[in-house]
């Protein structure tokens, strides 16, 4: 767990959240959470749940960090907290997702480890986000509006500054591997049934996983 104090509160970090389509759940099971990039190469996804003009500018976008860089689509894309706009757009197909949960430690590493972090002040595809490595700089993260449960404003600006910084993101690289993995969560029974026969058909490398049905993270 990451504590962050800012402005006097603590937020404690347990977890990144990424969110999946359940039809790509056995690749990721199997091969683990691999970049977009990857993923479309080694063709591991059956459903795409990300919004094209969105990852036209995540595609163009690259990160330099010291000596560092690296383009978005070549990480892992985790949320602080997934209960944000973009699920709001997915709500339609909501009951079909699952949540995987990783830990939030993955915040505690440096450009020079062999796997890292680096996260952002909101959607990695906007102009206006910022980027970030080492836990010290999680106070440049709105965590209380991430939290908050709500990005509305009745001045349309902020209201959009706000969802900009709802998606907030925690971008790992290469990769996750499906030891990282922690938790998902479903939800609805049927998700949970989904998931549990496909924990019980991958075996032993996937026992280690808690599978929970948990409505509050959805809408």
């Amino acid at each position: 767990m990451i504590t962050v104090n800012k402005d006097g509160k603590d937020f404690n970090l347990t977890y990144a959240e990424h969110m999946v389509h359940h039809k790509n759940l056995e690749s990721v099971l199997t091969n683990g959470l691999l970049s977009h990039n990857k993923a479309y190469e080694k063709g591991l996804i059956k459903e795409d749940i990300s919004m094209s003009e969105v990852q036209e500018r995540r595609q163009k976008r690259v990160l330099r960090i010291d000596d560092f860089q690296v383009g978005i689509h070549d990480l892992v894309s985790f949320y602080f907290n997934s209960k944000n706009p973009m699920l709001y757009r997915r709500k339609n197909i909501q009951h079909e997702l699952v949540i995987i949960l990783i830990s939030a430690d993955i915040l505690d590493s440096k450009h020079t480890d062999s796997k890292f972090a680096i996260f952002s002040n909101g959607n990695a595809g906007s102009n206006a986000t910022k980027f970030f490595i080492g836990k010290d700089k999680l106070v440049n993260v709105d965590l209380e509006l991430i939290f908050s449960g709500s990005w509305n404003n009745e001045d349309a600006e902020i209201k959009k500054e706000n969802v900009r910084k709802m998606c907030s993101e925690i971008l790992v690289y290469p990769s996750v591997t499906v030891k990282d993995i922690q938790k998902i969560i479903c939800p609805n029974q049927t998700m949970y049934d989904y998931v549990t026969s496909l924990k019980n058909k991958l075996g032993s490398s996937v026992a280690h996983i808690t599978v929970e049905t948990q409505t509050g993270y959805f809408f």
